[in-house]
């Protein structure tokens, strides 16, 4: 039920209390299936809401690689300040995510950025 729930919270918008405090409690979940399924469409997310992008910064140091890709990548896309440092903390790509859309966005987000 709560990876269900996931995926339309995903797109919480700033100012949607309820909604906001259902996205940091599935973001805190400690099964990694329910954070997938609520990192997934706020990952891609050019919303703005400071309570989830300063969740999604706690979660760049998470063990495994998929959970903080999602966070950098939100973090990216939503030009967080925090943003380089996040990327930073990614670290080395272990192999089998080369190909993954989420480095693409990072890569191409900070490609642009770079460039005048």
């Amino acid at each position: 039920m709560r990876v269900a729930a996931a995926g339309p919270l995903g797109s919480v918008c700033p100012g949607d209390a309820e909604a906001t405090a259902a996205v940091l409690a599935l973001l805190e979940d400690p099964e990694p299936e329910v954070r997938a399924g609520v990192l997934g469409p706020i990952g891609a997310s050019y919303v703005r809401c400071p309570d989830v992008d300063d969740a999604l910064f706690s979660l760049t140091g998470s063990e495994d690689f998929t959970t903080p890709l999602s966070a950098v990548c939100g973090l990216v896309l939503r030009k967080d300040t925090r943003a380089a440092e996040a990327v930073a903390r990614l670290g080395a790509v272990p192999p089998g995510h080369e190909d993954d859309h989420r480095l693409h966005a990072i890569w191409r987000r900070e490609w642009s950025r770079d460039r005048p």
